[in-house]
């Protein structure tokens, strides 16, 4: 009887326990949610190295534990809420797709992003419907988004709003600050910005899924590139835009450009209006380009394609290597012009050529010469030899035979340098007075 009365007291002690515990887990669902990312500002080297958590993971099995998420939202505004919602694994697969009510009003400005519409979302349920396949989809798995901070911000506005309770204790990274890292930046670039520059599709984009799935493959690239070249890409240059270097061709030669703030920038050779920057140089590349052209050295920066990923070589040259080249370049030039003026120089029929003055400067200061309606300048005969052993410049006077201006040879001006050393001379009339650095003119010629 002692024995069967221990056993009771026993029993009833377990009981008592299982509801304590029951009581104290309804209580908590009342709390508030809580949301807890590990991720920084801007990620150290140890954040993204497949070492971090386990020295004996290789980069394939680190780089396969992460899974990406990403969201649409009600818009920028404090307390902003999911309306789609997605999970996507580093083989592409879609482990989350979703989307999802808010309890606030969808913002225009967002609509015209994402292109969802509150009326699209009439028969769908609120976050909390969610939050268990939402666990299920990132359970054991390191996270991963661009711009993570803003997509766990809105899962943590989402879940008090629905009176849901979901903790994100997973080891994060947030792409975009990765990329920041990796090329230097210290202003983000869009999440299509970058996937063009490694000519990831982003015909889909601003659909959680499709973005989730852009961000996976931008990852790849970006941890490549991290492993190809030791977490050190491009040392000499910083503010490296990745979309910029991507459109140009192997074996471009960058333009160098100095602010007045003292940055050195290089731009590719078909920027356009200040477009185009491609990268900054760092300080101490910078110094060392200062010092090669105190020397009258010169220093060319050339686009790599060795390898998929773009790098720019740093090519130097010392004052003989300069004055070598630039002469190696004016002797093509000659033996070039050798070839083309006796071909080019044929007279028309009608004896003389409309053309435009540009460009035409004295010898010295180079400024631009006013000339106007009427007035008359001459080009005098040269023979080929001649011509090709001067400035290689069509040389204008005037009537007293004072040299007034010259001309650069243009393809139309290769013609007139054609003529003039075949035999002839030639008059140029004034047409029309010049205006914003052109003048028209007739060239009209005659026999020397």
């Amino acid at each position: 009887m002692k024995e069967s009365l221990v056993n009771t007291v026993i029993v009833i002690a377990i009981v008592a326990i299982i509801l304590i515990v029951v009581l104290i887990s309804k209580s908590s669902k009342k709390d508030k949610p809580t949301v807890v990312v590990e991720s920084k500002e801007k990620p150290e080297p140890s954040d993204i190295e497949p070492q971090a958590s386990n020295s004996d993971e290789s980069d394939i099995d680190y780089l396969n534990s992460f899974v990406v998420i990403d969201t649409e939202t009600t818009g920028l505004s404090e307390g902003y809420q999911i309306i789609e919602i997605a999970v996507v694994d580093m083989n592409e697969n879609i482990l989350l797709s979703e989307r999802i009510k808010p309890s606030i009003a969808i913002e225009r400005s967002a609509t015209k992003v994402h292109g969802i519409a509150e009326s699209e979302l009439s028969n769908v349920e609120s976050f909390s419907s969610i939050t268990e396949k939402l666990l299920l989809a990132i359970q054991g798995r390191r996270i991963a988004g661009y711009n993570l901070p803003y997509d766990t911000e809105a899962i943590y506005n989402s879940a008090i709003a629905s009176d849901a309770n979901i903790k994100l204790d997973n080891e994060a990274l947030c792409v975009m600050q990765y990329a920041n890292t990796t090329f230097k930046l210290t202003k983000s670039m869009k999440l299509t910005e970058l996937c063009e520059a490694f000519s990831i599709s982003t015909s889909n984009a601003h659909s959680a899924s499709s973005d989730a799935l852009m961000t996976v493959k931008l990852m790849k690239q970006l941890f490549e590139i991290e492993n190809t070249f030791n977490g050190n890409y491009l040392p000499e240059f910083e503010e490296i835009n990745p979309l910029n270097l991507s459109l140009c061709q192997d074996g471009d030669s960058l333009t160098e450009w100095t602010a007045s703030d003292g940055r050195v920038m290089l731009f590719s050779p078909s920027s356009v209006g200040g477009s185009g920057r491609v990268a900054h140089l760092s300080e101490t590349t910078k110094s060392m380009v200062t010092e090669i052209y105190k020397g009258d050295g010169a220093v060319e920066y050339i686009v790599n394609y060795e390898s998929t990923i773009p790098t720019i070589e740093i090519k130097t040259y010392s004052e003989e290597e300069v004055e070598n080249i630039e002469n190696e370049n004016q002797q093509q030039y000659i033996d070039s012009l050798r070839a083309e003026l006796p071909v080019a120089g044929v007279v028309p029929k009608k004896g003389s050529l409309r053309l435009t003055l540009k460009n035409n400067i004295l010898l010295e200061p180079y400024i631009t010469q006013h000339f106007d309606i009427n007035e008359q300048l001459f080009i005098q005969h040269q023979s080929l030899d001649s011509f090709l052993s001067g400035s290689l410049l069509l040389d204008f006077y005037d009537e007293s035979g004072k040299l007034v201006a010259q001309q650069h040879l243009s393809k139309p001006w290769k013609r007139v340098a054609g003529i003039i050393t075949s035999g002839y001379k030639a008059t140029v009339q004034i047409v029309n007075a010049t205006e914003k650095n052109n003048t028209k003119v007739d060239v009209i010629f005659d026999n020397a």
